[in-house]
């Protein structure tokens, strides 16, 4: 298994694009959803950065989430999906046991998600 972890920056950014206030309120989504979010980001096959390759691979989410494509250039390694480009900061976590982990700078949005977001209302602050 291959993993695609993203960053701290990476929650905040799709929080904002989701039209959410923080990362957290990400869990105040649907179970069908999170589980889309999360399957977006896992690849059913052990790539260690020896084994991986520019080339389109199938995300554990299925045709809802896309395909996942690795564009390595020197330097570089970018994850692009159907709806999102990251890049990958971190590689080589979890290359002594049977998954590899890529910390990436985006979330991996699905092209479709099972409900619609929950948008929650921009929390107000009384200002003396």
């Amino acid at each position: 298994m291959t993993l695609l972890a993203p960053n701290d920056d990476a929650w905040w950014e799709a929080a904002l694009r989701m039209n959410l206030a923080s990362p957290e309120e990400i869990l105040g989504q649907t179970m069908a959803n999170l589980r889309a979010l999360v399957w977006a980001h896992v690849i059913p096959a052990n790539l260690p950065p020896t084994k991986l390759r520019s080339q389109l691979y199938a995300s554990s989410g299925g045709p809802a989430a896309g395909s996942i494509s690795f564009i390595i250039s020197p330097g570089d390694i970018t994850v692009q999906t159907p709806t999102t480009d990251a890049h990958v900061v971190v590689m080589g976590l979890g290359d002594a046991c049977s998954a590899a982990v890529y910390v990436v700078s985006r979330l991996l949005v699905p092209q479709q998600l099972p409900d619609v977001l929950k948008v929650l209302p921009a929390p107000t602050e009384k200002r003396k």
